[in-house]
């Protein structure tokens, strides 16, 4: 062949390692269909018993394996594993593939303490690790997210509706009593007034629901309190009000206070059934009475009183009288009460003898505005022993700030003449508050030792435990 067919038939053929290289990718068209895993024609170098098969470098890809024809009986040779660097054993640097050089550039790349890759079975065992613990931590997160949104209902159900007395206290209330009502005002608050201790039982019973009604919804000042205390009327429903009203009442968290819807307005004769503090100041004819009433605890009240009677005689000092009282047992949901006491007068002054004189008072309101009162006493003597019963009942009906009664006296003694004497009176609100009253009257004698002759009656008292007597105006 000349030279000149030579070089044009080069021109044609490719080089031998091209068509080595893509001979296993590039079947023949014409070639009939092959099955994938047809034994191999044992070829020059299998013949050759001294011939072993070389380690080939694995793909790293399954895409990017050559194509092998299946083994005789399906057993497949273990492979060698991977080389540390450097060429593959047995294949020139130009035969190389695509995967071979991107691993070659790979290694030459990393640093010189590279770990060498793990194996296909450790990266599915490192896969299926990796999955688990996405699965576990998911779980986790689930668990925790659910966690947080049972905290989140159990938190909203203990706090209650947003119309709860509870919530509405702490909205309303909160920066000035205290979150647990204590009167202790927020660092950012500045009050004149020292706020009310709302856990102070003795405090929060003795005034009536409508009265810190109308103290929360008017505010402060309409009832001659501090300026600090602001009104809701134009901010709260009626029912909120009521709600937190009830709610601040309830933070004493004591069992067995009367409450003070049972305190009635106080009558001339009869005594009250709810223990007091109050100081009072009686004037029947010419006889005055000063009386300071002291509560003790929940039921107890503790009572001193010293009389003075202007008549021209020499001694106008008539004698003193202490007394102690107990609630036995009172009801709101039938708006009554029953109290028992003792006096007991000792021989000073123009008293000779001692006196006892053991009492049952009561008190009621069957209508809601209908009030009645009612006291039995027995006076026992020194020497004399029991000389008398006295039944005392008074009733009255509250109208606004004023409160008309009428009071009936019976005195039976053990020896003499019964006497039965009348009171009519009126009884006035003097304070905003309600903490200074006055009454005025008459006791009409009706039967009993001539003569009988009306006498004036009046009496003025300031409940110190509400306010100051010059506070609540």
């Amino acid at each position: 062949m000349s030279r000149g067919d030579r070089r044009g038939r080069r021109a044609l053929q490719q080089p031998a390692r091209c068509v080595r290289r893509n001979a296993p990718g590039r079947p023949d068209p014409k070639a009939p269909t092959r099955s994938r895993c047809a034994p191999r024609r044992p070829g020059a170098r299998a013949r050759d018993p001294r011939w072993r098969p070389r380690a080939r470098a694995r793909a790293r890809h399954r895409l990017h394996r050559p194509r092998q024809a299946c083994r005789p009986g399906g057993a497949r040779p273990a492979r060698a594993p991977p080389p540390s660097g450097g060429r593959r054993s047995g294949v020139a640097g130009g035969v190389r593939g695509g995967p071979e050089r991107r691993a070659r550039r790979v290694r030459r790349g990393a640093a010189g303490g590279a770990r060498p890759r793990a194996g296909h079975r450790a990266d599915r065992r490192d896969r299926t690790r990796s999955r688990s613990l996405r699965r576990g931590a998911a779980a986790g997160g689930a668990s925790g997210v659910t966690a947080v949104a049972l905290q989140l209902l159990l938190g909203l159900a203990t706090q209650g509706p947003v119309d709860s007395g509870a919530v509405l206290f702490q909205a309303w209330c909160k920066s000035c009593h205290g979150a647990e009502g204590r009167g202790t005002p927020a660092a950012t608050t500045r009050l004149e007034v020292p706020p009310a201790d709302l856990r102070d039982c003795k405090g929060s019973t003795a005034e009536t629901e409508d009265r810190w009604v109308g103290i929360v919804t008017r505010g402060g000042a309409a009832f001659g309190l501090s300026l600090d205390m602001p009104a809701f009327g134009d901010a709260a429903t009626p029912e909120q009000i009521r709600a937190v009203v009830r709610y601040a009442r309830s933070l004493c968290g004591q069992l067995g206070w009367p409450p003070g819807e049972l305190n009635f307005p106080r009558a001339f004769l009869v005594e009250k059934a709810y223990p007091e503090d109050e100081v009072v100041i009686t004037d029947e004819a010419r006889g005055q009475e000063f009386i300071y009433e002291h509560r003790l605890g929940k039921r107890f009240q503790m009572e001193a009183s010293a009389r003075t009677a202007f008549d021209g005689l020499p001694d106008a000092f008539d004698g003193v009288t202490g007394a102690l009282k107990f609630n036995v047992w009172h009801s709101l949901e039938r708006r009554a009460l029953a109290s028992v006491g003792l006096e007991a007068t000792p021989p000073i002054g123009r008293q000779s003898v001692w006196e006892v004189e053991p009492f049952l008072a009561f008190g009621a309101a069957p209508a809601s505005a209908v009030v009645l009162q009612g006291q039995i006493v027995t006076t026992w003597e020194e020497s004399a022993g029991v000389t008398a019963w006295s039944y005392r009942l008074g009733v009255g009906r509250e109208i606004g700030r004023v409160v008309p009664m009428v009071e009936a006296g019976w005195t039976v003694p053990t020896h003499g003449e019964s006497t039965l004497s009348l009171y009519p009176q009126m009884w006035v609100q003097l304070s905003r508050l309600g903490h200074v009253a006055a009454s005025v009257g008459a006791e009409l004698p009706a039967t009993g030792p001539e003569p009988r002759h009306p006498r004036l009656v009046a009496f003025v008292f300031w409940d110190y435990g509400d306010a100051p007597l010059l506070r609540g105006w």
